[in-house]
């Protein structure tokens, strides 16, 4: 639902939604939950200028994305870092 609503243009609802999806990931041990919310998150911060909050919840998918070994995913937030800095 977070992603949804980041697509719409409602990034604060996004935010919402997913630091709830991020925390119920975490509380489960879903690494990849975890770092697609993170991702997810650090495109809405991103889109409302927050670029500091951003690039914290980008890194901390990189991490896991190298964790888990999921390249694709990987290779995806380093574009969007790119697009921060």
């Amino acid at each position: 639902m977070g992603k949804a609503y980041r697509d719409l243009g409602d990034n604060n609802k996004a935010i919402e939604l997913l630091s709830e999806s991020f925390r119920i990931s975490k509380k489960i041990n879903d690494k990849l939950g975890v770092c697609y919310a993170s991702f997810n998150l650090g495109i809405a911060y991103k889109n409302l200028g927050k670029r500091q909050k951003a690039t914290e919840s980008f890194e901390k998918a990189l991490e896991i994305s190298k964790e888990i070994g999921n390249d694709k995913l990987k290779n995806n937030i380093k574009l969007a870092m790119q697009s921060v800095q």
